[in-house]
Order: C-alpha cells, then structure tokens, then sequence
C-alpha cells in the first residue's frame, strides 16, 4: 500500500485503532490472529457485545520521497505516539499546513 502512495505522491494518513472492554482494558478477544481472514477477524469483532473502539488519525504524512520502509516506519511512530497518550504532533515528517487541502483530521461519515 505505501508503494502506490508514493508512486502517486499522496497524502498518508496514519490511522491508530484501540478496542477496549467496557471497563478500559485491552480487548484482546478483537485481535487479529495470522492465520485469520480480514471477514473472520471483522466478523468477530462485530459479534462480540460490547467493544469501544479509539480512533486516533495522526497528522498526515507525506509519502514522495520516501522508501516504502521509510513511510511505514514513520506511519509507525506516529501511530504508536498518539495511542501512547501523546496527543502533540508526531515527531516525524509532515505535510506543511500550507500544502494541506483537507482539514488537519479527514472526515468521517457514518454512511
């Protein structure tokens, strides 16, 4: 996936996804296991009876430039700052405000 977004000089948004029990501990009966479907992991999920799910969208990245192991890398620690509780801009290489032509956080929809 970071291939194309280079190749077409995109705008990467690096998304963090935490499921918690009801009480705020690690909802580990979501995990996706290695030898799962992407439709037996979301149908799990779908039928357990309670799940939140946390959404953090980290800042955008900017993927020309970048080997794919790079992008990845810096999606990584992006990600893993946010979740971590750190909610300032990541330390890693971003779009300049300028440059942006979507809002800081993309939108959601519920469509």
């Amino acid at each position: 996936m970071f291939e194309s977004a280079i190749e077409a000089e995109a705008t990467v948004w690096p998304v963090g996804l935490r499921y918690l029990e009801p009480e705020g501990t690690a909802d580990v009966g979501v995990a996706f296991l290695g030898e799962d479907s992407l439709i037996a992991s979301m149908l799990r999920i779908v039928a357990r009876p309670t799940t939140d799910i946390h959404l953090w969208f980290a800042p955008p990245l900017v993927a020309f430039g970048s080997t794919r192991r790079e992008l990845a890398q810096q999606a990584q620690d992006a990600i893993a700052q946010w979740v971590g509780g750190h909610r300032e801009r990541a330390d890693v290489p971003t779009m300049p405000r300028t440059m942006m032509a979507y809002p800081f956080f993309p939108p959601l929809s519920a469509a």
